[in-house]
């Protein structure tokens, strides 16, 4: 059956319009993908700002950590003249007996007034070594690291608690027996866990301490730097801020 010009524009605009529509519930879900996306990427953006503050948070707490770290060693191997690798396995070792590098300082200390009074004479101390199987005068000539090592061990072969932590406060004063948790397992445990030090990374050396104590220099005098501005900004309007409190203490007078 054939359409008349009125039957076809009749479809034509039947059909634009339902063209129309679909064309418009289309830019509706569009509107809303636009919007979710929107959002979405608004969300990313958020997240991406949060993690970077934590990335930057954890750098920053990481160098500061770095830097006092490898200080500590730096300061602690000058005043006993051990190894920074010695003294960063040993905290790492002293950390699992929950035990201190402070105690092992005033420890080192002390060996080295009682090596020298039994090179003196003095027989307690003397009697102290013997007890423990070291010659004094061989244990003077090694180096600090060394001799610590060997009074250490002799000292984890005592099998008498009681004597063991006379011995160790006679050698190594008061501090002695707080070091003596890191030998309790025996010098092979003890060499065993200076071992994971090494291999977990958490073990300075040289470069690494300089570079901390170089990064430690560097963050003290951005301190001390801030610290001048503070002081200068201060002084500038010091005169501004005497004058108002002069003011408020004439108003408050009068009330």
């Amino acid at each position: 059956m054939a359409l008349s010009v009125g039957d076809f524009f009749v479809r034509i605009g039947a059909d634009l319009g339902d063209f129309k529509a679909k064309m418009r519930e289309f830019s509706d879900e569009l509107k809303v993908a636009e919007d979710n996306i929107d959002k979405l990427s608004k969300r990313l953006a958020q997240g991406a700002v949060a993690m970077g503050t934590a990335v930057t948070a954890f750098v920053a707490l990481s160098a500061k950590g770095f830097a006092q770290a490898g200080s500590e060693l730096n300061m602690l191997s000058k005043r006993t003249g051990v190894s920074v690798e010695f003294l960063s396995r040993l905290s790492y070792v002293a950390a699992q007996s929950n035990t201190s590098l402070s105690s092992f300082e005033v420890g080192m200390r002390r060996l080295q007034g009682t090596l020298t009074d039994a090179q003196g004479g003095m027989e307690s101390y003397q009697k102290a070594f013997a007890t423990l199987g070291l010659d004094y005068e061989q244990l003077a000539m090694l180096s600090p690291e060394e001799q610590f090592r060997r009074v250490l061990y002799a000292l984890g072969g005592v099998t008498d608690a009681t004597v063991r932590a006379s011995l160790a406060v006679d050698l190594l004063g008061r501090s002695g027996t707080d070091m003596l948790p890191i030998i309790s397992d025996g010098a092979a445990a003890f060499e065993a866990a200076m071992q994971a030090a090494d291999d977990l990374g958490v073990t300075m050396d040289e470069s690494a301490v300089a570079a901390a104590q170089e990064l430690s220099n560097a963050m003290t005098d951005v301190h001390a730097a801030v610290g001048g501005l503070t002081r200068a900004i201060a002084e500038g309007i010091a005169p501004l801020l005497t004058e108002l409190a002069d003011d408020i203490a004439g108003v408050v007078s009068a009330v």
